[in-house]
């Protein structure tokens, strides 16, 4: 399975376990935001795991690093 499959897959799925608790992805990407304490538009992979997990969401850690392989192309967070 490529990672653009997986990635995708993965979305789904987090896309069904937000909209059940009656949230969207907006509301992700605002508690993502948050986590970013020095406002530098990037998140560690510990922060990124702790924003998922606040919204109930706990992906597998090779979940994890496809999602930062497909999103974060130079490494940086």
């Amino acid at each position: 399975v490529g990672l653009n499959s997986e990635v995708k897959r993965i979305h789904l799925n987090m896309r069904l376990t937000i909209s059940k608790k009656g949230m969207n992805l907006v509301d992700l990407r605002k508690c993502f935001r948050g986590l970013d304490s020095d406002g530098c538009g990037t998140l560690s992979l510990s922060n990124f795991e702790q924003g998922l997990a606040d919204f109930g969401l706990f992906t597998k850690v090779i979940e994890l690093q496809a999602l930062r392989k497909y999103y974060d192309k130079n490494c940086t967070g």
